[in-house]
């Protein structure tokens, strides 16, 4: 792996993300990010040259205001494999609806678990073939999930994520059923860097996709440098 990845060079790479202009409870926001890159990999002392498409996707979301103190939001997203050859080449991603105000929010569907978001922006990879999901367990996005986050106290905010047995990818082994998965954090800072110089987080899964897992996060800027892990 750590050879395919040290050989992989990123020839070109564009992103394109075309959006509606936001502002509160905006009820339509079409986007969209191609990222798609050449890559030549060693793979067993052979050389393969690819198109990659690297998470490619398009999506619809808004916000809907239903009163002075509540609004309802969703998230519509897919993804397109521009190098896929089948015909088959588009994925869910998010897709939820959910509930926002004084007591937080609350969202159900497809969803990243929260231990998944809590990792921020560390990941300098992400989408690319050095992507965190690759080398570690926890990056895990299901399709039945109820995920609610705490308001904000400070600078901390809180999240749970609770993953349905329903859910195809919690029946693993020998089981013929799933159990329910839950996965928890706590999280410090603005993830961005923008508002706050670190951001920080614990999160903890138990039986996300058959496994417990328990991830650390911190991020910050020294001297205008962003490093972390």
């Amino acid at each position: 792996m750590m050879n395919v990845f040290c050989k992989t060079l990123l020839a070109s790479a564009m992103a394109v993300s075309v959006a509606s202009s936001a502002y509160a409870a905006d009820p339509l926001q079409v986007y969209g990010k191609l990222n798609v890159t050449a890559q030549s990999n060693d793979v067993a002392d052979e050389t393969e040259t690819t198109i990659q498409s690297n998470a490619s996707r398009f999506g619809v979301t808004g916000e809907f205001e239903l009163s002075q103190s509540l609004e309802a939001f969703y998230t519509i997203e897919y993804e397109v494999d521009t190098g896929d050859d089948t015909k088959e080449n588009f994925k869910a991603r998010n897709q939820f609806v959910g509930l926002k105000g004084d007591f937080g929010a609350v969202s159900v569907g497809r969803n990243d678990t929260i231990l998944k978001i809590s990792q921020g922006k560390v990941d300098q990879f992400n989408d690319l073939a050095g992507d965190m999901k690759t080398m570690f367990k926890g990056e895990n996005r299901m399709a039945q999930t109820a995920t609610y986050y705490t308001p904000m106290f400070g600078d901390f905010q809180a999240g749970v994520t609770y993953v349905a047995s329903g859910d195809a990818d919690q029946v693993v082994g020998d089981n013929t059923t799933g159990e329910d998965g839950v996965s928890m954090a706590v999280m410090y800072g603005d993830a961005g860097l923008k508002t706050t110089p670190i951001y920080a987080a614990i999160a903890y899964d138990s039986k996300v996709k058959g496994y417990d897992t328990a991830r650390a996060t911190v991020q910050g800027k020294v001297a205008g440098l962003v490093i972390g892990g």
